[in-house]
């Protein structure tokens, strides 16, 4: 077996023998084996498990399978995180992260990175994409969201700002510019 630890890499070679990899050092350790609690501990990631909800603010394809999606979340303001089998069709998660799609998101918070496990789509706005000047709005939007709005932060404002502004875009029944100018206003 392989054991790491915060002091390098431990290979069980025989039972009871360890070979410990430095840098630029070979060290043949030899050791009882019941008293192997000797050996440094193993340094586990810890992960955290959190469910919040949130807008797919931008999107890009990684590999054949996977996605990296930028998400406004309520909790954790703006975050980047991965998605595995987003772009297999069979894939619950397919349809919650694509882009502009506001869903419910099982969020793994790891060491240095975050991971969606599940996701469930709570409202994916078609009527933006019927009209392209529309989507382009939206998506300007999004650009905006993703410099202005904070990281690591509650950032219920501003997704409340945004899923309205989507809405009302939509319904057609407000102005484009006025939305437009309501945004940037709130926003910066």
């Amino acid at each position: 077996g392989i054991l790491t630890s915060g002091d390098g890499i431990w290979i069980n070679k025989k039972p009871g023998r360890f070979l410990h990899l430095q840098e630029r050092f070979r060290i043949t350790l030899t050791l009882n084996p019941l008293r192997m609690q000797h050996l440094p501990k193993i340094n586990q990631m810890q992960t955290k498990k959190i469910k919040t909800d949130g807008l797919i603010i931008k999107q890009q394809n990684i590999g054949e399978q996977d996605r990296l999606v930028t998400v406004l979340t309520r909790e954790l303001g703006v975050i980047r995180a991965f998605v595995r089998r987003a772009k297999n069709i069979k894939s619950p998660t397919c349809a919650a992260t694509g882009l502009l799609c506001y869903s419910e998101f099982t969020v793994y918070v790891g060491k240095n990175n975050y991971t969606i496990e599940n996701a469930k789509l709570i409202n994916m706005f078609t009527d933006l994409r019927k009209d392209l000047t529309q989507i382009s709005l939206a998506e300007y939007f999004c650009e905006i969201a993703a410099v202005i709005c904070p990281e690591g932060q509650n950032a219920d404002e501003h997704l409340r700002l945004l899923l309205n502004a989507l809405y009302l875009l939509g319904k057609g029944e407000v102005s484009q510019l006025v939305i437009k100018a309501a945004v940037e206003m709130r926003l910066v």
